[in-house]
């Protein structure tokens, strides 16, 4: 009884949420007078710049109270997160044993969407799976293409654009088959890395964030869970005020995309 409670209330988060999200920004969905758990898995997309803290911060300062856990480790595929004997699959199922959370955010390893789609559906599945069970809705963190000039893109036969629309596409199918919402995090890089080339929102190594990145990732990552305007919040990271404007706006576009080409 427990269980079917607990999805029933994850199905009604994520209705909620698709109803919501990635269309037109109205009323927001969240209480501000909640404190709403969140958990992230993923990888070093995820762990750089302490994107938890990033979004806690982004959030507070919308108004919201959000407590994020993490299971973050480099180099990670979403499946190695239900491998039997993996350290970081136990610290996973310990946090969902202990815990109820609201939302649970879905980081993929940067190229599986693309290259070994089979394996990032099969991993968020199972996770989706966990993460329902527990109670949560699922968002699926849609990353980004990699830095124009970076090796891995001529390898591939990539270009920045293309490995965008790639990832896109392959994270916003498996969304529809499953009913969850999906962050845009990749859409918004493409953006801002396009037109703003001003600033950089990638580290040195071409894939990883900067700070400039992880802040824009929070912010698509706020504006999809409370369907709220995020360039109405304050918080930034130390950058300055004409950074965060774009990122904002970014940000905005992406998750509200039938508002901004109003």
């Amino acid at each position: 009884m427990k269980k079917c409670l607990a999805f029933l209330m994850a199905m009604l988060c994520l209705l909620t949420l698709a109803a919501c999200s990635n269309e037109t920004e109205g009323e927001p969905v969240l209480d501000k007078s909640k404190d709403y758990r969140v958990l992230m898995i993923g990888n070093s997309y995820t762990y750089y710049n302490d994107l938890w803290d990033l979004l806690t911060e982004v959030a507070e300062s919308g108004g919201y109270t959000f407590t994020v856990d993490h299971v973050t480790q480099g180099g990670y595929y979403l499946d190695q997160y239900t491998w039997e004997g993996d350290p970081f699959a136990a610290q996973l199922s310990d946090l969902l044993a202990e815990n109820t959370y609201d939302y649970v955010f879905l980081q993929e390893q940067s190229t599986a969407p693309i290259n070994n789609v089979e394996r990032f559906e099969n991993g968020v599945t199972a996770l989706y799976e966990k993460a329902t069970e527990n109670g949560a809705a699922v968002v699926l963190y849609q990353t980004w293409g990699r830095q124009t000039g970076s090796p891995a893109l001529a390898a591939n036969g990539w270009t920045n654009k293309g490995m965008t629309e790639d990832l896109k596409a392959s994270y916003e199918a498996l969304a529809e088959k499953l009913g969850t919402a999906v962050s845009p995090v990749g859409t918004a890089f493409y953006d801002v890395h396009t037109n703003h080339k001003d600033i950089n929102l990638y580290d040195p190594d071409t894939t990883h964030p900067s700070l400039e990145g992880s802040l824009l990732a929070a912010y698509c990552h706020y504006a999809t869970l409370t369907n709220d305007d995020p360039r109405n919040v304050t918080y930034d990271a130390g950058l300055s005020s004409e950074t965060t404007a774009v990122l904002k706006q970014a940000a905005y576009d992406a998750v509200f995309p039938a508002t901004a080409e109003e």
